[in-house]
């Protein structure tokens, strides 16, 4: 007799960790796929905004000269990066900040 009644053969575990790791690398793969698919999207988004970019400028450079009219949109594009990394980091400093409170909370 076993002296624990619930303690498995070593095949018993071999064989659970083998089902195991084939699930976990059934699972990494599909979201190694579903990551690839979003990076490819991404891609598709970036050079469908890009080309907006360039048909805003033609369209732009026939009311005011080509070069005011590329520097403008950079400009306006620039901008709006710059606001929105400034969120970006304002809601990460908060978000720090709250973690903080938090832990300071548990510890009173």
């Amino acid at each position: 007799m076993s002296p624990h009644p619930d303690s498995h053969s070593l095949g018993d575990l071999v064989s659970g960790l083998m089902s195991d790791l084939s699930e976990m690398t059934e699972r990494a793969s599909h979201v190694g796929g579903g990551i690839s698919t979003l990076f490819i999207g991404g891609a598709v988004i970036y050079a469908g905004f890009c080309l907006l970019l360039v048909a805003a400028l033609i369209g732009l450079s026939q009311v005011i000269p080509t070069w005011l009219a590329a520097v403008s949109l950079g400009a306006a594009i620039a901008l709006i990066g710059l606001l929105i990394v400034a969120r970006g980091r304002w809601q990460l400093r908060h978000l720090g900040g709250r973690s903080r409170q938090a832990k300071a909370g548990k510890s009173q």
